[in-house]
């Protein structure tokens, strides 16, 4: 699949909120981010330089992700849930950003609730 420029920005961007919202990065969050920015096409010094700043980083806000299709967005909200279930830290306010992103993205209810339910 071919992910815009813009959107693999918003892709790490969203991944990195989902991170910030536990105020802690783990070595899983690390490896995870790592590998999906490296899939992304970002070079190590980048994403290197991103996992060392972002949690003192104030614009990195909470706002849901708006994505180009529905697709990209059904990847990214997968990727996100694993994430957060990875650390078995699957809080109301992650899924209600995740619903947001879902809403906003114009993503099937159904086919979201399922992927948590898969999940976590």
């Amino acid at each position: 699949m071919q992910i815009p420029v813009e959107d693999r920005g918003k892709y790490l961007r969203g991944l990195l909120i989902m991170v910030k919202m536990d105020e802690v990065i783990s070595e899983m969050d690390r490896t995870i981010i790592i590998n999906t920015a490296k899939h992304l096409g970002y070079a190590p010094d980048f994403y290197e330089t991103i996992l060392n700043t972002f949690m003192r980083n104030d614009y990195i806000d909470n706002e849901p992700i708006m994505f180009d299709s529905a697709n990209l967005a059904k990847h990214f909200l997968i990727d996100a849930i694993n994430l957060a279930g990875a650390n078995k830290n699957l809080s109301n306010e992650k899924i209600n950003w995740l619903k947001s992103t879902a809403s906003m993205n114009l993503v099937d209810r159904n086919w979201f609730e399922e992927r948590l339910q898969e999940c976590c």
